[in-house]
C-alpha cells in the first residue's frame, strides 16, 4: 500500500453539505458544532466548505470537497472534518472513496459526532452506520414514490411550486406580482441581453430575498408552465 505523507492533526478542514430536504440542519448550524468542537479539543479550523449537494452525488460533482481536499495539502491539514457520517454521505461505497481521496490529501475523516477510532471495531462500526444511512436513504426514496403514486392517481399536482405560481387550494394559479417579474425578464432576452446581465439589471429579488441566479433565469425563460401536464409526467 501507498504511504502518504499525513498533516497537522491539530489542523482541520471542514466541509458542511446540505441538500435540499427543508429539516436538515441549515450550513450555519453544522458550522457552528464544528467550530465548538474544534475549540473544545484544541484543533485549528482553518477552512469550511459549504456545498449544496445531495447524498449521493458523485466526488467530481462535488465541487465544495474537491476545494476541502485541495486546501488540506495547501494548509497542511491533517484533518477533513464532518459534522456526522451521513453529511460525508448516503452511500457506502461514496464514504469509503471520500475517505480514500483524503487520505491520499494526508488527512483523517472526523466527524464531531465521534466515532473517529482507527481499530477494527471501529471501522467497522463506522460501516455499520454508512450502511444505515443508506438504508434509511432508500426507506425515504420508496416512501416518497409511493406518495407521489398515490398524489399522481388523484391528478395533484407533483412538483414544486415553480416561480410565477402560487397555490389555490390544490390547484396552481397565475402570482400577479411574479408574473411580472417573468415579463420583464423575458422582454429583456427578447432585446438582446445576456442572461448573466440580465440577473444584474432585475431589480426584483427571488422568493429568499436573493438575486436571481441564471438558472432562475432560464427557467423564467422556457415554455409556460402547464400544472395539468407536469401532474401526469
Amino acid at each position: 500500500m501507498a504511504k502518504f505523507k499525513f498533516g497537522d492533526p491539530q489542523t482541520v478542514v471542514a466541509v458542511v453539505r446540505v441538500s435540499d430536504v427543508r429539516q436538515e440542519l441549515s450550513p450555519e448550524a453544522q458550522a457552528h458544532a464544528i467550530e465548538q468542537y474544534c475549540q473544545a479539543r484544541g484543533l485549528t479550523l482553518a477552512a469550511v466548505f459549504i456545498e449544496r449537494v445531495t447524498s449521493v452525488t458523485p466526488l467530481t460533482e462535488r465541487l465544495g470537497l474537491q476545494d476541502a481536499l485541495r486546501a488540506l495539502r495547501d494548509l497542511n491539514a491533517g484533518i477533513l472534518m464532518f459534522l456526522n457520517r451521513d453529511r460525508i454521505s448516503r452511500d457506502v461505497v461514496i464514504t469509503k472513496l471520500i475517505e480514500r481521496e483524503a487520505i491520499k490529501a494526508g488527512a483523517a475523516v472526523t466527524t464531531v459526532s465521534g466515532l473517529n477510532g482507527t481499530t477494527p471495531q471501529d471501522e467497522m462500526l463506522k460501516t455499520i452506520m454508512d450502511a444505515v444511512a443508506q438504508h434509511e436513504r432508500e426507506q425515504l426514496i420508496a416512501r416518497t414514490r409511493a406518495a407521489l403514486a398515490v398524489k399522481k392517481r388523484r391528478g395533484e399536482y407533483i412538483g414544486g411550486l415553480p416561480y410565477g405560481y402560487r397555490w389555490q387550494g390544490k390547484a396552481l394559479v397565475p402570482h400577479p406580482e411574479e408574473q411580472q417579474v417573468i415579463q420583464e425578464v423575458r422582454a429583456l432576452r427578447q432585446a438582446g441581453m445576456p442572461l448573466r446581465t440580465i440577473c444584474k439589471t432585475l431589480a426584483h429579488v427571488s422568493r429568499r430575498g436573493t438575486p436571481f441566479t441564471k438558472t432562475q433565469i432560464v427557467r423564467m425563460l422556457q415554455s409556460p408552465h402547464d400544472p395539468a401536464q407536469e401532474a401526469c409526467t
